[in-house]
């Protein structure tokens, strides 16, 4: 489903699981999707490759729940100039499309647990950090590999969060300067300088060996 310019993002499923949002430039993209995807626990975390969507700017959605991860849920993605032009739609908007397995959702579901959660004892930690890398790779494949560094860190990663994008001087062409917010904290104790910084240090080098990511 198409929205006016002015509208507020909606997409809209077709009998086919596919669903279309149409996007003024800079907008974020996500926004549809992320209540359903964080309730089921699954996240857009690989790059994908689809012949109706544009490289760079496709990632596939897998399962992050322990009984099926890994297992690929579906695609998102900016659709094709060249089919997006033949549908007739306005040349000056990207199009994104959010491709989904309902059988495969149902398959990965897991129970939610609505009840209330004790409030932190310890303190969390936050550190930025600024990388430069290719200006085609979508913010959500950095989140996933940075999620994926996360598993076994000496200081717990609870939260990351993209505040800054830049393109610019001091930015080699190509390329874009992202920023962001990590946040670490011990369900059980203080932090110490010494987790945290082994902590950041491992994500730095998880990103710089999967996407050449060089640190500002």
């Amino acid at each position: 489903m198409l929205q006016p310019d002015d509208a507020s993002p909606e997409s809209s499923p077709d009998a086919g699981g596919l669903a279309l949002v149409q996007l003024r430039p800079g907008r974020v993209v996500r926004g549809d999707l992320d209540p359903a995807l964080e309730r089921l626990r699954r996240r857009p975390h690989a790059t994908a490759r689809e012949p109706y969507l544009v490289a760079g700017q496709t990632a596939a959605i897998v399962a992050d729940a322990e009984h099926a991860r890994g297992t690929k849920l579906g695609v998102i993605g900016q659709l094709s100039p060249a089919i997006a032009d033949g549908r007739g739609l306005p040349r000056q908007d990207r199009v994104v499309v959010a491709e989904l397995d309902l059988d495969a959702l149902a398959r990965a579901r897991v129970a939610s647990d609505d009840s209330a959660q004790p409030l932190p004892r310890h303190p969390f930690v936050v550190r930025d950090l600024s990388i430069v890398v290719a200006d085609t790779l979508p913010a959500e494949i950095i989140r996933g590999t940075i999620q994926a560094a996360s598993g076994a860190l000496a200081a717990p990663l609870v939260a990351v969060a993209f505040f800054d994008r830049y393109q610019g001087k001091g930015v080699p062409e190509g390329s874009v300067s992202v920023s962001v917010r990590l946040t670490f904290q011990a369900p059980d104790r203080t932090l110490t300088d010494a987790e945290v910084q082994a902590s950041f240090d491992t994500i730095m080098t998880a990103l710089a060996n999967a996407h050449n990511a060089v640190q500002r």
